[in-house]
């Protein structure tokens, strides 16, 4: 009976001790080895995961395979057969504007620097955008091995420049790639730019901002609510166009990539209507006109922070070739963004 009452005794104590006992909970990692452990417990302490720390994402201004340029910028000269005096930079613009180059004044070499105007900036940002290098080097061949080159000590320039966000560099005259005709070209405006910010800048005549507005209007309707837009880009990027001129009623809209939105800024600058309107002469008094109900297109654009007004197809002024081109060179250019 004693033995009997001990092992009673002995069962009530352990169920109590069980029953205050906090419960178990089976750990997920518990095959997981010691290094695997140690993570975790460091991971308690607060310490993003790598799931947990932000990456670099691809600015969604930019559309897949388009590319965007900003300085730093340099063009450094590597001579192949003077390797003590290489590399060295000819021209190189810092991120803060500052414009160093190397210049030569009574037969010495010497760097000079200047502080480029915002204007100087923005004007060279258009250029290299222009350029576009990076997609014409997409067509570059690599030299293959063992390919017969010429002796000649080469003189190699290198074009560095912030592309995508990341330092990328394009080589003129090099031996391990091969380039278009379009790439030297693109080599020798970016280069011509730089040269041409060496001198005193005089600033754009025109320059040239958003609101654009394409509209037209049928002379036979009287009613000036008749005004139709086919196409307005405001300075945010919106855009709005028709889907057809011949149903006017089907519009549509969307925000502009930052890269399609500073093509639309150089081609303005480009096109420099405004410079092209000053050749405009008043239609005389009596000259003979036709008679067909005419469709008046008209071009509004800030210029200088004024909105200007250029018509097509009026009857008030004469406008030269190269001025009636130029407008339909910028309506195409919205044809086309209305149809990506």
């Amino acid at each position: 009976m004693k033995t009997i009452r001990n092992i009673i005794v002995s069962s009530i104590l352990l169920a109590s001790v069980i029953a205050c006992s906090p419960p178990l909970i089976e750990n997920p990692n518990s095959s997981a080895s010691p290094s695997a452990s140690a993570s975790a417990n460091a991971n308690n302490t607060g310490s993003p995961t790598p799931s947990m720390i932000p990456t670099a994402t691809p600015s969604p201004s930019l559309a897949p395979g388009e590319y965007g340029y900003d300085i730093p910028l340099k063009i450094t000269t590597n001579l192949e057969c003077s390797p003590a005096n290489s590399p060295r930079n000819t021209y190189e613009v810092k991120a803060d504007g500052t414009f160093l180059y190397l210049t030569t004044e009574n037969g010495v070499e010497l760097t000079r620097e200047k502080k480029l105007s915002t204007l100087e900036l923005d004007s060279l940002r258009s250029a290299i955008r222009l350029a576009n290098i990076a997609k014409l080097a997409e067509t570059d061949e690599a030299v293959k091995p063992g390919t017969p080159q010429t002796t000649e000590c080469r003189t190699i320039e290198t074009l560095t420049m912030n592309v995508n966000s990341k330092e990328r560099s394009f080589d003129k005259n090099g031996r391990e790639f091969i380039h278009s005709k379009e790439y030297f070209e693109a080599m020798s405006r970016i280069k011509s730019k730089l040269e041409d910010l060496k001198g005193t800048y005089q600033g754009e005549k025109y320059v040239y901002s958003f609101p654009v507005v394409i509209s037209n209007k049928s002379e036979c309707v009287s009613n000036t609510s008749d005004k139709r837009v086919l196409y307005q880009l405001t300075s945010d990027r919106n855009f709005n166009y028709i889907l057809s001129e011949n149903d006017l009623t089907r519009v549509a809209g969307r925000t502009l990539t930052e890269s399609e939105f500073n093509e639309v800024k150089d081609l303005l600058k480009t096109l420099d209507i405004a410079s092209l309107a000053e050749s405009d002469t008043n239609v005389s008094p009596g000259s003979p006109q036709t008679y067909e109900c005419r469709i008046v297109e008209e071009t509004e654009i800030s210029v200088n922070g004024t909105t200007k007004t250029f018509d097509r197809n009026g009857r008030k002024l004469n406008h030269s070739t190269a001025y009636l081109n130029a407008l339909a060179r910028l309506k195409t250019k919205f044809g086309e963004l209305g149809m990506k």
